[in-house]
């Protein structure tokens, strides 16, 4: 079973049953998937209103060539026909994308601009995670000897450690404030938010940002919870990757 790839804060969602067929500016996409040696690579996002496929492709003997079209940045995800899960990605058309995919979710995927912020974004997350993991070892170490100073020491420095890796985070979202990825970044959770938080999300996002296709599907789930009444059923929003 191919596991969607994602890191923390990292979340496809896919929200609207549906599907239809992209057109636009073309893309390409050169891969490997070595634990394969045949099937069918196909290329999605998610729209308001339904799937878009963009493109799909042949595996031969663990190669594969996807080629479609897309009309604007977005966000996507490649999978194999018939497999659940995938990967995450950010889509631009007219430049060249290069993939290394492994069942166990690992994966290089190089590509455009907005995939080289995705991947400095991830590997931020990975080392901060690391740092921070570690060091709530210690201060586990420090509570269960009933250490108190050291124990306090250690939280001080934890805060500290998650405000900084929260920073740096911060600093490429910025920078792309007025894109897919940050609206995408902002988004991701938007899957496990009350309605209050969604448009408080939704308040934090650019004009620009809220012109993607995360920042449109943020607004239809907001549009959609607040036509529920209090004695309705939540519509549902869960998805199933092909």
């Amino acid at each position: 079973m191919w596991r969607l790839f994602s890191q923390l804060f990292i979340t496809c969602l896919f929200l609207f049953p549906g599907v239809s067929f992209g057109e636009g500016k073309k893309f390409t996409i050169n891969g490997k998937i070595p634990e394969m040696s045949e099937g069918k690579m196909i290329v999605i996002t998610q729209r308001v209103g339904g799937i878009d496929t963009l493109g799909q492709g042949d595996i031969d003997n663990g190669k594969f060539v996807v080629e479609g079209e897309v009309e604007e940045p977005c966000v996507a995800l490649i999978c194999v026909a018939g497999y659940g899960g995938g990967f995450v990605f950010m889509l631009e058309a007219e430049v060249p994308y290069e993939m290394e995919l492994f069942q166990s979710g690992k994966c290089t995927i190089k590509g455009g601009q907005l995939q080289r912020e995705l991947v400095t974004y991830e590997a931020i997350v990975v080392e901060e995670k690391q740092k921070i993991n570690e060091l709530k070892k210690e201060l586990e170490k420090a509570s269960a000897k009933k250490h108190f100073r050291t124990a306090n020491e250690l939280k001080g420095k934890l805060d500290k450690l998650m405000t900084e890796a929260q920073k740096r985070l911060d600093v490429i979202v910025e920078r792309n404030k007025d894109n897919v990825f940050a609206a995408y970044i902002q988004t991701a959770r938007m899957g496990n938010m009350e309605l209050n938080e969604l448009k408080a999300c939704y308040a934090n996002l650019t004009d620009k940002a809220r012109a993607t296709g995360p920042g449109k599907l943020l607004a239809a789930r907001i549009q959609a919870l607040e036509g529920v009444n209090v004695n309705a059923i939540a519509p549902n929003f869960t998805l199933s990757t092909p």
